[in-house]
């Protein structure tokens, strides 16, 4: 499988794509969803212990796991619909897959992330995870690919966001050990699959 790693530019410009962002935060097995006209665009996980800081100003609070949510330009549709929960064991690149035969993926609204166990469940079956994905269709926004997706990484407790003008559309987390492929024979502790998108105006 041919893998692309984004070493685009920093987090710092995501202010320039979006009207405003906020960290969402979770202990291990707990989902973190997205608020309506809200789409992810970053995220953090651990080990063991709490390893993810809120980087809101003045917190002190510390997280397993935490996904960036960011508003959307337009919120018309009513945001995200017709989910899709998937669950699977650490280690794996789980893009976000169109259901319906479109070539264009889909965004990325929901995780859950696990300490050292599979503490990750779906309501649909009675399997447990390292890790889930929530993703969405979501007619606000066109995410696209055209070869431009890609993915980026980072360490237990590194706060891995997508570049500006970029959704996450897919995720991958860790047990214990860093188990997330990021290229050159390397390995990450969670990553991240960003996607360009756009904006739809609706009359």
């Amino acid at each position: 499988m041919l893998l692309k790693f984004l070493t685009l530019s920093s987090n710092l410009y995501l202010s320039f794509a979006f009207q405003s962002c906020e960290w969402l935060g979770a202990s291990n097995g707990q989902d973190i969803n997205c608020l309506p006209g809200w789409v992810a665009t970053g995220t953090c996980g651990s080990a063991a212990n709490k390893d993810c800081l809120d980087p809101a100003p003045g917190s002190r609070n510390k997280y397993v796991t935490m996904l960036q949510c960011c508003e959307t330009k337009y919120t018309n549709s009513g945001g995200q619909n017709t989910c899709t929960q998937t669950g699977s064991k650490k280690g794996t690149l789980l893009p976000c897959l169109s259901q319906n035969g479109s070539n264009n993926p889909l965004a990325l609204y929901g995780i859950c992330g696990s300490g050292r166990s599979k503490d990750c469940r779906i309501q649909s079956d009675s399997g447990k995870y390292t890790f889930t994905e929530t993703c969405c269709e979501n007619a606000d926004i066109t995410v696209q690919d055209g070869g431009a997706c890609g993915w980026r990484h980072g360490n237990y407790g590194d706060n891995v966001v997508c570049p500006a003008g970029y959704v996450a559309s897919g995720y991958c987390g860790s047990g214990s050990s860093q188990e997330c492929e990021a290229g050159s024979s390397s390995r990450a502790a969670v990553g991240i699959y960003c996607c360009p998108f756009q904006d739809n105006k609706r009359p």
